[in-house]
């Protein structure tokens, strides 16, 4: 009689894709890390560098700060005091408060009481055509003194170290400098689910952030004359953000953003997963907006997705194949590639820790607790930051701060619905 195929040879070939495959993603895994570590590595080695200071003492321009305020943040009186701390010689304070009936006005002020270089305004017009934030920037460009060179954007919550004006005119020394590209540390004391994921896609959106020149308002500062010289006021009339919206007339006219590795803001305020969830996808939101590199930062997000997702396949199939050495494999590749990626977080917070305290700010301080929530939270945070980067490329409208738009473009945005804020603003 003829001989059948018989099953020891079935399962061999099973088991030997089994394991190849169990391989393939080994070695993606460990690629991906090591490309990982190669941009924490260019992070780290900008991060050390000193500017070059010019011989002389730097001139310190008259700095005009806007502060947009819808809604009372608990942060904003700590906010307000920072900025009239600042260690600088000559700035003034103009906080755009979303209307006289609005929470944070009478907050707002009792924090300005006594301060002869801050003035607070009720926005006047709330144009259809840019958000809020912008108008309100737009309103307070007109108020401005005449004297005033330069440029910078204080949010509600954002509580300044006393040198931060210092080191953003220290970063537009140089002419060929169109802004300067600072950036936020979250140091979450208590360490929620929603602050810890918050916490390590920021750590890692830095790093992109320094790559490609993506600027955060914070740490953003300008020159007046470049409003102009840049075209910016007709940008910010049709934009949602003043900051990353700004990269692209720099470009066109052959100008530069200049990465200030000691300009970090710790940021200490707690959130809930689905803030969290909603804040990246807001920031991403900026970028496909206004970045000519939005295309990497997706695919950047998407490379995440499927290193989380390709073991774990592999490893299901393996288990329905009835191969456990196999998924055995692909399990413990992405654990250690999880823990591996968290571990590339040890460097860059030693890396900060001096830049904060510097400046004056307290760095994170690590419990075993903490530490613990905080490897848990790895996987967690690639999965929001895959969901947010999906959300962001797809919106066509999105919520912020209670106020509703619709995007049709870069350039054109529509507010659709401004229910005015009762309680405390979303964190911008």
């Amino acid at each position: 009689t003829a001989s059948e195929p018989g099953p020891p040879h079935r399962f061999g070939t099973n088991l030997r894709r089994m394991h190849e495959a169990a391989v393939a993603v080994s070695l993606w895994l460990a690629a991906a890390w090591v490309g990982q570590l190669a941009l924490a590595l260019g992070y780290l080695a900008a991060s050390r560098r000193r500017p070059t200071a010019p011989p002389g003492a730097p001139p310190l321009p008259r700095f005009g700060v806007v502060m947009p305020v819808r809604g009372l943040e608990p942060s904003l009186p700590e906010a307000i005091a920072s900025v009239l701390s600042q260690d600088y010689p000559s700035f003034e304070l103009h906080v755009v408060v979303d209307g006289p009936d609005d929470p944070a006005w009478p907050v707002v002020g009792k924090a300005l009481a006594g301060a002869s270089n801050a003035r607070r305004h009720a926005l006047e017009e709330r144009r259809p055509a840019c958000s809020l934030v912008c108008s309100s920037l737009l309103q307070a460009l007109e108020r401005l003194d005449p004297s005033c060179e330069l440029l910078a954007f204080a949010a509600a919550d954002l509580v300044a170290p006393r040198d931060w004006l210092r080191r953003l005119a220290a970063g537009l020394v140089d002419a060929e400098v169109a802004g300067t590209l600072g950036n936020r540390w979250y140091v979450p004391p208590e360490g929620r689910w929603g602050s810890l994921v918050r916490q390590q896609w920021n750590a890692g959106a830095v790093v992109i952030m320094q790559l490609l020149r993506i600027p955060w308002a914070g740490g953003l500062a300008l020159r007046r004359r470049d409003v102009e010289s840049l075209g910016l006021r007709p940008v910010w009339e049709r934009s949602l953000v003043e900051d990353v919206s700004v990269v692209r007339p720099a470009r066109a006219a052959g100008r530069t953003l200049r990465f200030l590795p000691g300009l970090l803001v710790a940021n200490r305020e707690e959130i809930d997963l689905p803030g969290a969830f909603r804040f990246i996808a807001r920031q991403l939101v900026w970028a496909r907006l206004h970045h000519p590199a939005w295309p990497v930062v997706l695919l950047h997000s998407l490379a995440g997705s499927v290193t989380l997702a390709a073991p774990l396949l592999v490893a299901l199939a393996a288990v329905a194949a009835g191969e456990p050495g196999a998924a055995c494999l692909s399990i413990g590749a992405l654990t250690a590639y999880l823990a591996a990626l968290t571990a590339l977080v040890v460097p860059m917070e030693a890396a900060v820790r001096p830049h904060l305290r510097e400046s004056g700010q307290e760095p994170q301080r690590w419990s075993l607790r903490f530490a613990s929530r905080f490897v848990l939270a790895a996987p967690l945070t690639q999965v929001v930051f895959t969901a947010a980067a999906v959300k962001a490329t797809l919106a066509r409208e999105i919520t912020w701060s209670g106020v509703t738009y619709s995007i049709r473009g870069p350039l054109d945005v529509r507010l659709v619905s401004d229910a005015r804020h009762a309680g405390s603003a979303e964190a911008s």
